[in-house]
């Protein structure tokens, strides 16, 4: 599968609250900062490693080369993974988050990476991606249902893929809106060696059978 994501364009839509976002307030991405937010850290600590290999293992599987959009990608922690531990090439990657600290902390250590700060709930990426990923973060949006609506319709083609990591046990309506909109592929269930218990799921859209 190749690369179709161009670089990313985006709209601008109304929230319909009239209110402006701060810098880092959580509508996209992980819920906390990941260990070592802001410090030189070992991205592979394997205290928190487990989901982030089993989304390495889904993008190989159900992807392979094909282009990916992180959505939440905070601070590069999964483009680390999936280049070092998918064999993903940074050409084929696009993250986006809304946390400016977070974008300025990925794209300084990763240059190489098309990474940007993005209010997903609030703009669109014009570009359909061959997997698109919400790890930690698709809970955390205001609205998870226009989310993965907007993500149907404009960033997934007929055989893409959607990966998504979240809390085991957590966020039961979420995956119910998962269940309703797609069509579930693979899963792997992990517990990090910090403890923390994982959900790793693929999806497809329902039609996709017959055609990919």
């Amino acid at each position: 599968m190749t690369s179709i994501a161009g670089q990313s364009g985006l709209r601008r839509e109304s929230t319909g609250s009239g209110g402006t976002l701060s810098d880092c307030q959580v509508a996209q991405g992980p819920a906390h900062s990941p260990p070592g937010f802001g410090a030189d850290d070992n991205f592979d600590d394997a205290d928190h490693a487990a989901h982030y290999l089993a989304i390495c293992e889904l993008l190989q599987r159900h992807a392979g080369d094909g282009s990916v959009l992180d959505i939440g990608c905070g601070d590069g922690r999964l483009y680390h993974y999936l280049t070092e531990h998918a064999g993903m090439p940074a050409s084929c990657y696009t993250g986006i988050d809304i946390c400016g600290d977070a974008v300025r902390l990925a794209a300084a250590r990763f240059p190489e990476a098309r990474i940007g700060r993005r209010d997903y709930g609030a703009e669109s990426v014009a570009s359909q991606f061959d997997c698109v990923i919400f790890n930690d973060s698709l809970h955390c949006f205001a609205d998870p249902a226009m989310v993965l609506d907007k993500c149907i319709d404009r960033n997934m083609h007929a055989c893409s893929v959607l990966i998504v990591a979240m809390p085991e046990g957590m966020h039961e309506p979420v995956w119910e809106l998962l269940a309703q909109r797609y069509r579930l592929v693979d899963e792997r269930k992990v517990r990090d060696a910090c403890g923390s218990a994982w959900a790793v799921q693929t999806f497809k859209l329902p039609g996709s059978q017959r055609m990919c």
